[in-house]
């Protein structure tokens, strides 16, 4: 995947991204991009969705059981 222009945390997201949709059989979406947002807890984004009352462990947790999950 290419991730030029992109910031190294932008660009390790992406990557992220595309290596969890490989693991569960599909091209990278947005639920893939979005756990890949939530993993690393010292970014920013993890701060403001914080901030905003969602918790990024327990966001991560559900996202990753939805992904084993076969009727998704």
């Amino acid at each position: 995947m290419r991730t030029a222009g992109f910031s190294p945390p932008a660009a390790a997201g992406l990557e992220y991204a595309r290596e969890r949709a490989a693991r569960h059989g599909g091209p990278a979406r947005g639920v893939d991009l979005l756990a890949a947002i939530v993993a690393d807890p010292r970014t920013r984004a993890v701060e403001v969705l914080e901030h905003g009352g969602i918790d990024s462990r327990d966001l991560s947790a559900r996202l990753e059981a939805w992904a084993g999950d076969p009727a998704h």
